[in-house]
C-alpha cells in the first residue's frame, strides 16, 4: 500500500513539473529585446537594466547604419570615429544576438588607434551571434579587428556573413580578429582584409584546444593584404582544428623579406582537415609554413581531379570528404567545390528573401502573456481533476 501511495505522489510531481517546464520553456524562449535601427543597436551595453551585455537580442528588420559615419566626432583628430564596438576586453558581450535572417549595412568604424574593434569588440563565455549579415561595412582598428568580433573568447558565430572592408594592423580577419577557443561555423567573408601581422580572409588567428573543431563549413573569397602570417582564409592556426573550409581570395604575392604567406593560411601548427584553396593565377602554396596536410590546392580548370562530373571525388586523397551532408556533389559553374548550405542559400535568394517580423520593442514576458495566463487556468483545472482522481485512488488503496 505504501508503494502505491508513493507511486501516485511521484506521478503527481512529475505531472506538475512537466506542465510547468513545457509552458514556461516555450514562452521564455520568446523573451528578447528587439532591435529596429542602428541607434538601438548602439545602445547594447550602455544600460545594464535595459540593454545588458548579457541580454538576448533579435533583429526586427534590416538595419542601415549609414548615419554611423557621422557619429562620435574626435575634435583632436578632426574626424568621426563612427560606431562604438559592443563590449570591450574588460566587459565583453556574453549574451545572444540573433540576426533573424536580417542584414546590417553600411556600418562605419574608424578607430585605427583602438584595439578590439568590430560590431562586437569582444564576445565571451558561450556568447552567440547567428543568422545575420554585415554588408558594405567599413571597419578600421589597430589590434584584434574583425567584421563581427575583434576577439572571440569561447563564443559562437554561425550562419552569418561579412561583405565590405576590414583594416587593422595585427590580428585582423574578415569575421574575427582572434578566435580564442571559440567557434565559427556555416559562415563566410567576402570582405577585403588588410593588415600587417596575422591577417586572414575569415579569421586572423585561431588558437584553442587541439581536438576542438573551432572553424568548420566556412569560406572566404576576399582579397588579402598583409606582411607576415597572411592567408586567404586564416592568418595563423596555432592550435585547434579547422575542418571543411576553403578560400578563393588571393593574398598578395610574398614580397622580399616577408614570411609565411599562403593561399589558405600563413602558418599552421594546428590541424586542418578536408579543406582547400583555389589557386587561380597565384603561385602560392596552400600553407605558407608548417603542416600542410589536410589542405589541398585546386588549380584553374583542374576541377576534374576533384569531381567526376556529378560523382564524389575520384582521388583517394578525398575519401574522407562528406558529399552526403557537407559538400555539394554537383559539378557547379564555380570551378571548385561548394557547400550544400551555399547551394540552398543561393536557391532561397533567387526565390525570395524571407524575414520573420516581430512587433514592438520588447517582447512581453511570459508571465504577462495573456495567452499563457488563459492556458494556465485551463491547466489548473485539468490538474485539479487529475488530483481528485489520484486522491480517490489513494483512498481505495488505503481501504485495501
Amino acid at each position: 500500500m505504501k508503494s502505491s501511495i508513493l507511486y501516485f505522489r511521484i506521478v503527481t510531481f512529475l505531472f506538475f513539473a512537466l506542465v510547468f517546464f513545457r509552458w514556461t520553456g516555450q514562452v521564455v524562449a520568446q523573451e528578447a529585446i528587439t532591435i529596429d535601427n542602428c541607434s538601438e543597436l548602439q545602445l547594447i551595453g550602455s544600460n545594464e537594466d535595459d540593454y545588458p551585455l548579457s541580454g538576448n537580442y533579435v533583429l526586427n528588420s534590416d538595419i542601415n547604419c549609414k548615419d554611423s559615419s557621422e557619429w562620435n566626432y574626435d575634435a583632436i583628430e578632426e574626424e568621426y570615429l563612427g560606431f562604438a564596438p559592443l563590449g570591450t576586453e574588460a566587459t565583453p558581450f556574453t549574451g545572444v544576438f540573433d540576426g533573424n535572417g536580417h542584414v546590417i549595412s553600411n556600418l562605419f568604424i574608424n578607430r585605427e588607434n583602438e584595439d578590439f574593434i568590430g560590431l562586437f569588440g569582444k564576445i565571451y563565455n558561450e556568447a552567440q551571434i547567428s543568422d545575420v549579415g554585415l554588408s558594405d561595412i567599413n571597419i578600421t582598428g589597430n589590434i584584434y579587428v574583425g567584421g563581427f568580433v575583434g576577439r572571440n573568447r569561447e563564443g559562437v558565430i554561425k550562419n552569418s556573413y561579412v561583405e565590405g572592408s576590414v583594416i587593422g594592423k595585427q590580428l585582423v580577419g574578415g569575421i574575427v580578429g582572434q578566435n580564442r577557443n571559440g567557434t565559427v561555423m556555416n559562415s563566410y567573408s567576402k570582405a577585403n582584409v588588410e593588415g600587417e601581422l596575422v591577417v586572414g580572409g575569415l579569421v586572423g588567428e585561431n588558437w584553442g584546444e587541439e581536438e576542438k573543431e573551432m572553424i568548420q563549413n566556412s569560406y572566404a573569397t576576399g582579397n588579402i593584404i598583409g606582411e607576415d602570417f597572411v592567408g586567404g582564409f586564416l592568418g595563423e592556426n596555432i592550435t585547434g582544428t579547422i575542418k571543411n573550409s576553403y578560400s578563393t581570395g588571393n593574398p598578395e604575392e610574398e614580397p622580399e623579406g616577408e614570411e609565411d604567406v599562403g593561399l589558405f593560411t600563413g602558418k599552421n601548427t594546428g590541424t586542418i582537415k578536408n579543406s582547400f584553396s583555389y589557386r587561380g593565377i597565384s603561385s602560392l602554396d596552400c600553407i605558407g609554413a608548417g603542416d600542410s596536410s589536410g589542405c589541398q590546392i585546386i588549380d584553374t580548370g583542374k576541377i576534374e581531379s576533384f569531381y567526376n562530373y556529378g560523382e564524389p571525388p575520384l582521388e583517394v586523397l578525398y575519401k574522407e570528404w562528406d558529399f552526403k551532408s557537407i559538400w555539394s556533389n554537383i559539378y557547379n559553374e564555380s570551378d571548385y567545390p561548394v557547400f550544400q548550405w551555399q547551394v540552398e542559400v543561393e536557391e532561397t535568394k533567387e526565390k525570395s528573401t524571407k524575414s520573420i517580423k516581430r512587433s514592438g520593442h520588447r517582447v512581453v514576458p511570459w508571465y504577462q502573456n495573456p495567452l499563457f495566463r488563459e492556458e494556465l487556468e485551463e491547466i489548473k483545472k485539468e490538474i485539479s481533476l487529475v488530483q481528485e482522481i489520484i486522491d480517490q485512488l489513494i483512498e481505495l488503496a488505503k481501504k485495501r
